[in-house]
């Protein structure tokens, strides 16, 4: 039987090699498995030696190595095609291969660049974690099937209290001027002081200046209108403001020309010093004063002081013997009845005699009834008028802090008058030196005794926010320590509308009082509007634990 039409034809090999121009990819494969197995059994049919060979499956050695030989020309020829298409720019697929073709023209690929981030990190407890350099994130990308790792570029140290944090418009601490009503407590209140509406204030500027005045100048009692705290200072509202400082409008009057001040603006003035406590007081006489003088006395009366001293008061009371008749009827030895005007003065460095009985030393204070609460340890606040002798006990008013060292309880008489008594001794007597005048009598009934709760603290106006709507400069709330880890840090702020922007804090205040919180200037790379940053709701977030990171897992 003839083979020209019913026996089988293997297929072609080797193939020959055709492509038409313009392909995405090309065939360069002289043949594949079959077309190798098949003309491997077609040769073998063809020898004459071989025909008694008929057997064709796997499980015959020799058909074995055929085929395995026609795998091995299949890969062979599979990578031959695939490097093909890498020769040609239309039909490369390989960055190297693309690489080494374009390089022939002098062309360089830029380099590739994998994925970059920045994370913020937020940490649990009261303790800083160190992020080392390389420590792997994990996240799902939004469009990305799996999750992404990345690799912390540099290392970081992650503090708690940066995790999330609020920054504060700068404020600055006013002074206190006339009409001041709102005030900080300086530190803290005294241990185990409590501060409510309608307890009474004795306020005034400390002389000698310090912590535990004897003296306190341009002073009133003040009324507690409320109380609230803010980052950890007290604040206090007081009833009417301060009164006691010099107007506003006299400073004004004092900066104008010398020939501007006018007979009116003189007669003005001195009825506004007449109104300041009689410390300041002068014998304003309008016709008697000179622009230069005036000028001098506007000195004396201060218009703003930084800081008051504070007392809380308890009771009050009087000398005894203020409501004493003013005169008085005495029977001589010859049974004549005279009838002489009381004195109201005493002596505040020695002793008083007659009309007190029994007499009085100068550090005694006996008050016009008998007090429970006062015992020795405890302070009072005094106010009197004092003079320099007895003929005139009442010219300058002051206000002086003392020490109870003893508290008596008996009977007291001034002139006609007597009756029960609490006598105090106090650690220094009333006397005063201003200058080289001594003041060192006092008209009893002027003398005003207040018990003090506590000890004493001092106030400072309420902060004000800077007038600025924007700048670089922030208040961070936190102790030393923690303001200086933020030196060099890079943050990242959340706006109100959930907008982003990077900063850099590029200087930090030197940390004054390091253990305590308090407000802290820092100073950024970037502005910021003042507005979004409120002390009472800020409206920004702040991240500063911020790491950056490339996309990718390193391989050991």
């Amino acid at each position: 039987m003839s083979c020209e039409h019913d026996c089988k034809t293997p297929p072609p090999f080797p193939k020959r090699i055709f492509n038409r121009p313009g392909l995405d990819r090309i065939d360069h494969r002289i043949g594949g498995y079959t077309e190798m197995r098949a003309h491997i059994f077609a040769l073998i049919d063809a020898d004459p030696r071989l025909s008694a060979w008929t057997h064709r499956f796997a499980d015959d050695p020799g058909i074995a190595l055929v085929e395995s030989s026609a795998i091995v020309g299949d890969i062979l020829t599979f990578y031959q095609s695939l490097y093909a298409n890498e020769f040609f720019l239309r039909t490369a697929q390989w960055r190297e291969s693309i690489a080494d073709l374009v390089r022939l023209l002098g062309y360089r690929l830029a380099p590739g660049l994998a994925g970059e981030s920045t994370f913020a990190l937020l940490v649990k407890g009261d303790q800083p974690v160190v992020v080392p350099k390389g420590f792997g994130f994990k996240t799902q990308i939004e469009g990305q099937p799996k999750p992404v790792v990345f690799e912390a570029s540099a290392a970081l140290t992650a503090y708690p209290y940066l995790s999330t944090f609020n920054l504060y418009r700068p404020r600055v601490t006013p002074s206190i001027y006339r009409g001041t009503r709102n005030f900080g407590v300086v530190s803290a209140l005294p241990a185990g002081m409590q501060l409510n509406p309608g307890d009474r204030l004795m306020l005034g500027v400390a002389s000698p200046a310090g912590t535990s005045p004897s003296e306190l100048e341009y002073s009133q009692i003040a009324v507690v209108d409320r109380t609230w705290e803010s980052f950890g200072t007290t604040y206090v509202a007081i009833k009417g403001g301060i009164q006691t400082l010099r107007a506003k409008t006299l400073t004004q009057i004092a900066a104008q020309p010398l020939f501007a001040l006018t007979q009116s603006a003189l007669s003005s003035s001195a009825l506004q010093i007449a109104a300041q406590p009689q410390s300041l007081q002068l014998n304003l006489v309008q016709s008697a004063f000179t622009p230069l003088q005036l000028l001098s006395v506007l000195e004396l009366a201060p218009t703003s002081v930084p800081e008051l001293f504070a007392y809380k008061l308890g009771a009050s009371h009087r000398h005894f013997g203020h409501n004493a008749p003013a005169q008085q009827v005495t029977i001589d030895g010859n049974g004549h009845a005279t009838t002489s005007n009381v004195s109201f003065a005493r002596n505040l460095n020695t002793t008083t005699g007659t009309p007190a009985s029994p007499s009085l030393a100068a550090a005694t204070l006996p008050l016009d009834a008998p007090v429970d609460g006062l015992s020795a340890g405890t302070m009072v606040v005094v106010e009197a008028h004092v003079g320099t002798s007895t003929a005139s006990p009442s010219s300058r008013a002051v206000c002086l802090v003392r020490g109870v060292t003893r508290v008596e309880k008996g009977a007291a008489g001034w002139g006609p008058q007597t009756g029960p008594s609490t006598v105090l001794a106090l650690d220094d007597d009333l006397a005063v030196t201003a200058g080289t005048v001594d003041y060192d009598a006092a008209d009893i009934r002027t003398i005003n005794v207040h018990e003090v709760t506590g000890a004493g603290f001092r106030l400072q106006a309420e902060p004000q926010p800077l007038s600025a709507a924007s700048g670089k400069e922030l208040d961070f709330y936190g102790t030393g320590d923690e303001v200086m880890s933020l030196a060099q840090r890079a943050l990242l702020l959340s706006g109100p509308a959930g907008e982003l922007m990077p900063a850099s804090v590029i200087a930090v205040a030197a940390a004054q009082n390091p253990d305590l919180q308090l407000f802290r200037r820092i100073t950024l790379d970037t502005p910021v509007q003042y507005a979004e940053f409120a002390h009472d709701a800020p409206q920004v977030t702040v991240y500063g634990n911020l790491v950056d990171a490339t996309q990718g897992k390193t391989e050991d």
